[in-house]
């Protein structure tokens, strides 16, 4: 009796925060973050993502950039921003369970997305904002390739 074949997915070389800044657009307006206090937050997510391959030589190695932009706003004023940039080396493995565009359009971003979501909340927490969780996103919904 052999024993099956272990197939692979995909490696994840680095995971590295390129940039990260938090700055308050607006200085009038006073944010509450006690427990109790009345006062709605609401948010605006963006989240880009561009793909590059790291080596030519080497079509299964790819390099990803994601971006994560939070705005809070108050009575539809914008009273916070806050932003960090990943950059994540990822490699397909051979053979491979997954294909070369579900690395990059699915795992790849919610990896780095992962790192964002934590990074953000942290900001809003030590800029005494209260805690922010920001919403889990499924990239296999976004980008059309369920399953």
């Amino acid at each position: 009796m052999t024993e099956p074949t272990p197939t692979g997915g995909f490696t994840i070389s680095r995971i590295v925060l390129i940039e990260s800044t938090f700055r308050f657009l607006d200085q009038q307006t006073e944010v509450v973050s006690e427990p109790g206090a009345e006062q709605e937050q609401q948010l605006q997510l963006s989240v880009s993502l561009s793909s590059i391959r790291s080596d030519p030589k080497e079509p299964g190695n790819l390099q990803h950039r994601l971006k994560t932009s939070v705005t809070g706003k108050i009575s539809g004023n914008a009273i916070w921003e806050a932003s960090v940039v990943y950059l994540g080396d990822f490699s397909l493995e051979s053979p491979a369970e997954v294909t070369l565009e579900q690395v990059q359009s699915i795992h790849a971003p919610a990896m780095l997305y992962s790192y964002a979501r934590e990074h953000i909340a942290d900001l809003i927490r030590r800029a005494n904002l209260g805690s922010l969780v920001l919403p889990p996103m499924n990239f296999a919904k976004v980008s059309g390739q369920m399953g």
